[in-house]
């Protein structure tokens, strides 16, 4: 719908090689905030070998292997060379013939610092140079600031009635984020009905267990 130029804007997790930015160059970032390291980045995505695993060790070993094999890393993320993508260059694929018959979204194969860069990565800012991409690339994490909470993390529990409530709240006026609803119109009174749902001692037993935290680290 961006495309078409029936939405004007979407929000988004922000980092400079964005497929969306590099497949449609005409398309501009606006940051609001500096980047910040934090805690839920490290945990998007994350890998466990569940208790009733019957070969534990084998899995870790596979773990293991994914993230020192770039070969076998770029054969889950990306599938068979030659069927699913195309070399381009050195360090560079092509999968437009995969995307239909192998896409795999979830960055979890492997080191993904490792792995080939897809060509469109090279589109946009970096105009084609694998050594532009890179720069760009490092410059974001020159940028970059960790959060001084980071490595903590929430327990939900003593609250989780209150967050349940407050979760059924927020997916009623979810149209608010697409601008299907008018927020002069309802914002108010989300704000409200979340308030009384317990807003504020969610943010209280959050805030005690931060302040906990950080005495902990000192």
């Amino acid at each position: 719908m961006q495309n078409s130029g029936k939405v004007f804007a979407i929000h988004n997790v922000y980092s400079p090689d964005l497929n969306i930015l590099a497949e449609n160059p005409s398309k501009t970032a606006v940051c609001f905030v500096e980047p910040v390291e934090t805690t839920s980045l490290y945990q998007t995505f994350i890998w466990a070998v569940p208790s009733h695993c019957e070969k534990p060790e084998k899995s870790i070993q596979f773990l293991n292997l994914a993230f020192q094999d770039v070969e076998l890393a770029t054969l889950m993320r990306y599938g068979i060379k030659g069927e699913h993508y195309d070399v381009v260059s050195d360090g560079v694929i092509d999968n437009a013939k995969g995307f239909q018959n192998y896409m795999q979204y979830w960055s979890i194969w492997g080191d993904t610092a490792k792995l080939p860069l897809l060509k469109t990565k090279l589109m946009g800012a970096a105009e084609g140079s694998v050594e532009k991409y890179g720069s760009i690339m490092e410059d974001w994490a020159q940028k970059t600031k960790r959060s001084k909470a980071f490595g903590f993390t929430f327990d939900p529990t003593p609250v989780k009635t209150e967050i349940a409530a407050l979760d059924a709240i927020s997916e009623k006026y979810k149209a608010l984020e697409y601008g299907a609803l008018d927020p002069d119109e309802v914002l108010d009174k989300m704000k409200e009905e979340l308030q009384k749902a317990g807003l504020e001692k969610v943010i209280d037993e959050k805030q005690r267990q931060l302040d906990e935290w950080i005495k902990s680290q000192e």
